[in-house]
C-alpha cells in the first residue's frame, strides 16, 4: 500500500473550499492508501485510519513567514524521516518549498491548485483577465496592490503585497519540480497554463468531490435569496448590494446574508433595512450545517463573484441541496451548471441589470416548480461529480 504524506497548513473544518476538498479527497483515498497529514490546525476533523500530526511551524497565515518556517521544518529529523517513509508528497495548499526535499529523496510530488497561486501572488485572477493574458512584473505588482485595497481595505497590506509579489516567481520554479499538478476545472487549467505553459504535460483536471448533503426539499415560505460571500469585494458584495436595491424598489423579497463580519458592509445593509422594511437578514458567522439548512428555505443562491473562481463549492452545494444558483459566468461555474436551468441564469460579471432580471424570473416560479427544478439540479450535479468516477481519477494520479 502506497503511503501519502499530506502537508496542509490549514485543515478542515478551518479554512474554506480548498480545505473541505482536501478532506473529501482523502476520504476517497483512505483504505487504498496509507495517509498521514501534517497540519497547522490543532483540531482537524479526523478521518478514521488517517494519522494527523500538528506542527506549530505551519500555523501562520503569513506566506513569507510560512516559507521561512518550511525551511526550518525541512531540516528537522522527524520531518525528513516522514518524507523518506512516504511514497508521495501531496501539497493541497502552498507548502511548495518542501517539493525539492521530496524530489531529493526520490518521492513523487503532487500539487493541488485550488486558486491561481503560481501566477498570482494573492492567488486571485479577476474576470477581466482575458484582456491581459500576459502580464509583466509591473502589472502583477499593481494587481497585488489593487487586490489588497479593494478586498482588505488596507494600504499597509497593499504596500507589503506589492513588495513581496516578485517572490511568486519562486512559486513557479518550485511547482515546476512537481510530478503532477491537479486543477479543479478546465477554465482554471487554461488560465494557469497561459502563465505557465511548461506545465502542460503535468496538469490534470479533476473536479472536487461532493460533501454528503441531504436533499431537504424546498420550504420557501416567502421569496428569499441567499448570499454567502460575506463582505468580500471579490465575491461581489457590492454587486449584491446594487442588485438587491434595484429589485426591492419594485418587488417583495428577503435577502439572507452570511459571513458579514466587515463593519462597513454590515452598516450598509443595516441602513438598507431601515429603507426596505428589514429585508436583509444578516449573520456574522454560521456553522457549516446551519448554512446548509438555509438553502432549503431559499428561492435561489446569489453568487456575483468578480474573480475566476476555479470550482466554487457554493455552486455545487447549492445544486446538491436543490437550490438554483444565479451566478457570474466565470471560472469553473459554467462547467458545473452546463445543461441545467442554472446555465440559463448565468450572468455577465458585474452586470447588475442582468442579475436583477434573473432574480425576477425566480420570483415568478411556484414552490412546486422550485421543488422540481431543485431535484433535477441535484441529480445533475451528482451525475457530473460522481464519487466513484472521481475516486478512480484520483487513485490513478496518486497510483
Amino acid at each position: 500500500m502506497k503511503r501519502i504524506l499530506v502537508l496542509s497548513e490549514i485543515y478542515w473544518p478551518e479554512g474554506g473550499g480548498a480545505e473541505l476538498a482536501t478532506h473529501l479527497i482523502l476520504n476517497l483515498l483512505k483504505g487504498d492508501f496509507d495517509v498521514a497529514v501534517i497540519t497547522g490546525t490543532k483540531q482537524p476533523e479526523r478521518l478514521d485510519g488517517l494519522k494527523y500530526v500538528y506542527s506549530e511551524l505551519l500555523n501562520t497565515s503569513n506566506k513569507i513567514q510560512l516559507w521561512r518556517n518550511l525551511v526550518v521544518l525541512s531540516n528537522m529529523n522527524w520531518f525528513i524521516n516522514s518524507v523518506k517513509q512516504a511514497d508521495i508528497l501531496y501539497i493541497p495548499r502552498i507548502s511548495y518549498p518542501i517539493i525539492p526535499l521530496a524530489k531529493r529523496h526520490g518521492k513523487k510530488a503532487i500539487v493541488h491548485l485550488h486558486n491561481y497561486q503560481p501566477i498570482s501572488y494573492h492567488s486571485i485572477i479577476f474576470h477581466s483577465y482575458d484582456r491581459n493574458p500576459k502580464e509583466n512584473l509591473f502589472h502583477q505588482i499593481r494587481g497585488s496592490v489593487e487586490y489588497e485595497i479593494l478586498e482588505n481595505e488596507s494600504v499597509l497590506r497593499a504596500l507589503g503585497s506589492g513588495v513581496a509579489t516578485p517572490l511568486n516567481m519562486l512559486s513557479i520554479k518550485l511547482i515546476q519540480c512537481a510530478d503532477n499538478i491537479i486543477c479543479v476545472s478546465k477554465r482554471q487549467t487554461k488560465i494557469v497554463l497561459s502563465g505557465m505553459p511548461e506545465l502542460a504535460g503535468k496538469a490534470k483536471v479533476v473536479y472536487n468531490p461532493l460533501p454528503e448533503i441531504p436533499f431537504l426539499g424546498k420550504k420557501v415560505v416567502e421569496p428569499m435569496f441567499l448570499y454567502i460571500g460575506g463582505s468580500s469585494y471579490i465575491k461581489g458584495v457590492h454587486i449584491l448590494a446594487k442588485a438587491s436595491i434595484n429589485l426591492l424598489k419594485h418587488a417583495k423579497a428577503k435577502f439572507t446574508l452570511t459571513k458579514m463580519n466587515n463593519g462597513m458592509w454590515r452598516s450598509v445593509f443595516e441602513k438598507l433595512n431601515q429603507v426596505f422594511s428589514n429585508s436583509y437578514l444578516i449573520y456574522e458567522t454560521l456553522h457549516y450545517e446551519e448554512m446548509q439548512k438555509l438553502y432549503a428555505c431559499s428561492t435561489a443562491l446569489i453568487m456575483p463573484s468578480i474573480w475566476e473562481e476555479p470550482l466554487p463549492f457554493a455552486v455545487a452545494e447549492s445544486m446538491l441541496t436543490g437550490t438554483v444558483p444565479i451566478a457570474s459566468s466565470i471560472g469553473g461555474i459554467p462547467e458545473i451548471v452546463q445543461g441545467t436551468l442554472a446555465e440559463k441564469l448565468l450572468f455577465t460579471p458585474e452586470d447588475v441589470n442582468e442579475l436583477v432580471d434573473h432574480m425576477e424570473f425566480m420570483l415568478s416560479l411556484s414552490n412546486e416548480q422550485l421543488f422540481d427544478i431543485g431535484l433535477s439540479l441535484r441529480q445533475e450535479v451528482l451525475k457530473k461529480l460522481d464519487k466513484e468516477v472521481l475516486k478512480e481519477k484520483y487513485s490513478e494520479i496518486f497510483g
